[in-house]
């Protein structure tokens, strides 16, 4: 795409960006320590995560710990994805507190701001600090001192990392990338469409090792995940546990916005979503055919599920989506020249009475 379409584009965003945030209605968002809150008991997913988090750690059995706190906060048992898998919950109570939980969430983060600084590192200085300053300011709300208990920012952080590591020009870290794409799945199977559409880019552009790593991963959570539904099958008690709430909800573009909340500019002033979301598209469009083919598609289809999927009380799911994003903005920022470009797809040699001789 030329510069000039590319601008214009970027400008007809911010119209309809500030257009969008006069007529936006400013949302009453509760403080995210209590979100989203039930209204029956006034309990919310924070306070029941750090309820199961203390049984683990005084030696509770994982589903029992987890099946109690759920009834206790009258939330919803079924269908099997309201149960969190064993995995990140179990991690914070061998952490023991918010100290030390926190320090974990930033050496995830780390290694992916590290890569790219390395990556970048023939860029601007001006261009590199208003980068890190972007990525700062973004994450820095994700160390809310409750925040740590929700899945979905430890998958946004694991698929910040992975989507940093695949931005480079150095084809081993590339295909490390996929390892902790693998990982945002484990900890949250929301990072289920991110992984699908990253491992179909994949096989378009023939990175063979890249894709079989995210398959043979895909494969090992099905049967991980497997083994979890059983587990919740056995602690579902008749009569009790039978609550079936739908997810597809078709919120459209008001739940997209209120998803936004966990991008720290927007949680500083709730006006700015729609002029966050149009920018996101730009950044969608202007990466389309760079680096970051596969996080620009992964990040269109998840915004396009989040129109259909998600009810108002889902709208923490758009913590997995800040930090991609940001990383989104960051390259651009950056811009085309300072990031790895794909591997150029090799002309076959000439063959055949036509060929050139040696």
């Amino acid at each position: 795409m030329r510069r000039r379409p590319l601008w214009l584009l970027a400008a007809f965003a911010v119209v309809v960006g500030l257009l969008g945030a006069l007529v936006y209605p400013i949302p009453v968002w509760a403080p995210v320590v209590e979100a989203p809150e039930l209204a029956a008991t006034g309990t919310g997913d924070a306070e029941m995560y750090g309820q199961v988090v203390d049984r683990l750690a005084e030696g509770e059995p994982y589903y029992s710990a987890l099946g109690a706190a759920l009834r206790e906060g009258d939330f919803p048992r079924r269908p099997v994805f309201n149960w969190r898998t064993p995995l990140h919950l179990p991690a914070l109570a061998l952490l023991r507190g918010w100290g030390l939980s926190h320090l974990a969430f930033g050496l995830l983060l780390l290694p992916g701001i590290l890569v790219l600084i390395l990556e970048w590192r023939h860029a601007s200085a001006l261009r590199i600090t208003g980068a890190l300053v972007l990525v700062v300011l973004v994450a820095a709300p994700q160390f809310h001192p409750t925040l740590y208990l929700f899945a979905e920012v430890w998958c946004g952080a694991a698929l910040f990392l992975g989507f940093s590591l695949r931005a480079t020009s150095d084809p081993r870290l590339r295909t490390l990338g996929a390892l902790p794409l693998i990982l945002a799945l484990f900890l949250r199977e929301l990072a289920l469409p991110w992984l699908l559409v990253v491992a179909l880019v994949d096989l378009f552009e023939r990175r063979w090792v890249s894709a079989s790593t995210l398959l043979v991963g895909l494969l090992a959570w099905c049967a991980w995940f497997g083994l979890h539904v059983g587990q919740v099958n056995a602690h579902l008690i008749p009569g009790v546990d039978d609550q079936a709430r739908s997810w597809v909800a078709f919120g459209g573009v008001p739940f997209l916005l209120d998803s936004m909340r966990y991008f720290s500019v927007v949680t500083l002033a709730p006006r700015l979503a729609p002029l966050t979301v149009s920018l996101g598209v730009v950044a969608v469009v202007a990466s389309w055919r760079g680096p970051h083919r596969a996080l620009a598609l992964a990040i269109l289809a998840w915004g396009s599920a989040l129109l259909i999927f998600g009810r108002d009380v889902n709208h923490y799911w758009g913590a997995v989506t800040v930090l991609p994003l940001a990383l989104l903005f960051m390259a651009r920022i950056i811009g085309d020249g300072g990031v790895a470009k794909p591997d150029p797809t090799p002309s076959p040699q000439p063959s055949g009475e036509g060929a050139a001789s040696p």
